[in-house]
Formats: structure tokens, C-alpha cells, sequence
């Protein structure tokens, strides 16, 4: 029980390698449809934040504070986040368009025709970007 705890203080406070995913599954599930990512770990920590919004909430609420009472080190925390803002918005078209278009049987159906798509199929064969600071 003791290290179990350990190792959650030790995510909980975010330190490196204190927790790793199964990522050979998952990976293994994206290049079985043609998506070969290298940048697939740090993709599955930023999805964690949102499975696992505590820690990372905390952290952006603090920060938001801090800027409304004029901190310049939060607002200096806060200039990445707002120059990504663009770029986070095209992650999330990304991922909403591979999922509509992938056709897997292992998804709901969706009743679309992908090549009725030319510019979201343009656009997934042309991305390749995950997320901002990756």
C-alpha cells in the first residue's frame, strides 16, 4: 500500500515517470488504422490532464488568480497558453475529424461518406501537429 501512495504523491506532484500507460495498446490501436505518431506519449499525458483534470485544474485556477490580481509571473505563465489558443483549436478539429472519418467498426457509426470530405481527408493527411509545446 505504501508504495502505491508513494507513487501517487509522486504524480500528484507531477514529478517524471511516476506513473506510465500502457501506450504499446494504444499506440498499437492507432497504427492499425494508419496513424503512425511519434509524438504519441506526450499526446496521452495532455488527454490525461482532461481524464485527470484535478492537479491541472488547481494549477490553472491558482494561475488565473494570480493574474486577475495582477501577478506578472502568472501573466507570464498565461502568454504560451493564449499564444497556442489557435493552434489547440486545430488539435480539436483534428481529432473530432479522424474520429468521424476513421470508420472503425469499433466506433459508433456515424453516417457519413469520408470521400464526400475532401477537405477535413486534406486536412487529416496534411497535419501534423498533436498539441502546442509538444
Amino acid at each position: 500500500m505504501s508504495a502505491r501512495n508513494d507513487r501517487a504523491m509522486d504524480w500528484l506532484a507531477g514529478k517524471n515517470n511516476s506513473w506510465s500507460p500502457r501506450i504499446a495498446v494504444v499506440k498499437t490501436f492507432f497504427e492499425g488504422r494508419g496513424h503512425y505518431n511519434s509524438k504519441m506519449g506526450p499526446d496521452y499525458g495532455l488527454l490525461s490532464k482532461l481524464a485527470h483534470p484535478t492537479v491541472a485544474a488547481a494549477g490553472n485556477t491558482a494561475m488565473l488568480c494570480g493574474v486577475r490580481r495582477g501577478i506578472p509571473q502568472a501573466n507570464a505563465e498565461l502568454a504560451p497558453a493564449k499564444k497556442n489558443n489557435q493552434e489547440r483549436v486545430r488539435s480539436a478539429l483534428y481529432r473530432l475529424a479522424w474520429l468521424v472519418l476513421d470508420q472503425d467498426a469499433q466506433f459508433i457509426q456515424i453516417p457519413v461518406a469520408p470521400k464526400s470530405m475532401p477537405l477535413s481527408e486534406h486536412f487529416l493527411a496534411t497535419y501534423d501537429h498533436i498539441e502546442p509545446g509538444t
